[in-house]
């Protein structure tokens, strides 16, 4: 299995994210009020893999829009920590933006393995370095792309291009039902679902081609929980696009089974197909899961074995990264598991492990509901 964990995120002139140094752990719920910062740290890793893993232009990913807006500083710091069966590796960023073109490029770039170099690159010149760290060629590269994601597997940097590995196994979404699509288009993702599931009718194709045991599990999943379901599959007639089998029984006077479009479904439905897609494939192939309220559009009972499964199988290999305001969430992972993320008016985003007083007979959501909730002050402040 080639999976790791992710256990720090370093951002810097970022909107609010301001010299954020964020440790993670397989477990972490990520909680804090409306701007406090939490979808910045989302879309940080998002815009992180989309730029290693499927080759987007750094303006693209790091748009001069994500400046923090109270600095007049042109340069963003992006670090990664990654913990793998192969080491540690510590992957650094830096993005320098031109205030008279709006474009952006990369001014450093580099990838260590346990405290040793595999890649260093500077406004375009880049030395490559072998899997036992001596150097390798020097090169020219496009400082608009990563070089990191570019170069082509060897029999000398393997541990370069495994690093890429690990950061196409993370999956970064906020479910959004109404963006799921049942047809494929031609910019669907190659490599996930997309940021709202939007991709999902060509993932789950691809998914069916190279894992089957996922998508086979996730029906098998999804037959006890959805009343009526039996599979989900692609339809190429007339065009390509994802439709859900039904069975009418025990219903006498229906057909014995039929067949709707995915976009056809309810949006709870959607969510659940969905997430149950989600978890299949991290639970088989390990990685990291960082997904946005999951509990949107999702009844109590239908929540509740998904929160349990994905307890259930964080390790080594499995990481599972939850921003959500949801009191099961809260009661079930905030101690010891919570992050709390704040930010004054105007100001940078600190964060805080979410501690409950010994003393204290109240639950984290209680709490967060009176207003009592860890302010962020104190020994365990950063910024």
């Amino acid at each position: 299995m080639n999976a790791g964990v992710i256990s720090r995120l370093h951002v810097d002139n970022y909107r609010c994210l301001v010299n954020l140094d964020l440790p993670l752990g397989a477990r972490q719920l990520v909680l804090g009020g409306n701007g406090s910062g939490k979808s910045s740290v989302l879309d940080v890793l998002w815009s992180l893999r989309r730029f290693v893993v499927d080759d987007v232009d750094v303006s693209a990913a790091f748009p001069a829009a994500t400046l923090t807006r109270w600095t007049s500083r042109r340069i963003q710091t992006f670090e990664l920590d990654l913990r793998a069966d192969t080491g540690t590796y510590h992957y650094r960023l830096l993005v320098e933006h031109d205030d008279d073109s709006a474009r952006a490029r990369v001014r450093e770039e580099s990838l260590h393995l346990d405290g040793g170099p595999l890649y260093l690159s500077n406004l375009g010149d880049a030395q490559l370095y072998r899997d036992d760290h001596s150097k390798g060629p020097p090169l020219k590269v496009d400082w608009r792309r990563s070089g990191v994601g570019l170069l082509t597997q060897s029999k000398d940097n393997k541990k370069l291009t495994t690093f890429r590995t690990l950061m196409a196994a993370v999956t970064v979404c906020s479910p959004d039902p109404r963006s799921m699509r049942s047809s494929t288009q031609a910019s669907d993702s190659l490599t996930g679902p997309g940021r709202q599931l939007e991709a999902i009718t060509g993932w789950y194709r691809q998914l069916v081609q190279r894992a089957p045991e996922v998508t086979e599990a996730a029906r098998d999943q999804l037959r006890e929980i959805l009343p009526g379901f039996r599979q989900l599959r692609v339809d190429r007639d007339p065009e390509e696009s994802l439709v859900v089998e039904w069975d009418c029984e025990p219903n006498p006077a229906a057909s014995a089974r039929y067949q709707v479009k995915f976009d056809e479904l309810s949006d709870g439905q959607r969510c659940l197909i969905a997430l149950y897609m989600l978890l299949e494939q991290w639970s088989q192939e390990g990685g990291t899961l960082f997904i946005d309220e999951p509990e949107n559009y999702l009844m109590l009972g239908e929540l509740q074995p998904w929160m349990h499964a994905t307890t259930d199988r964080v390790d080594d290999a499995h990481q599972i990264l939850v921003i959500s305001h949801h009191p099961e969430w809260l009661d079930a992972w905030a101690v010891p598991s919570g992050i709390h993320l704040r930010r004054e008016a105007g100001s940078y985003t600190r964060w805080a492990p979410f501690e409950v007083s010994a003393d204290s007979d109240l639950s984290p959501s209680e709490l967060i509901a009176r207003g009592w909730a860890p302010s962020g002050r104190g020994n365990h402040e950063k910024g």
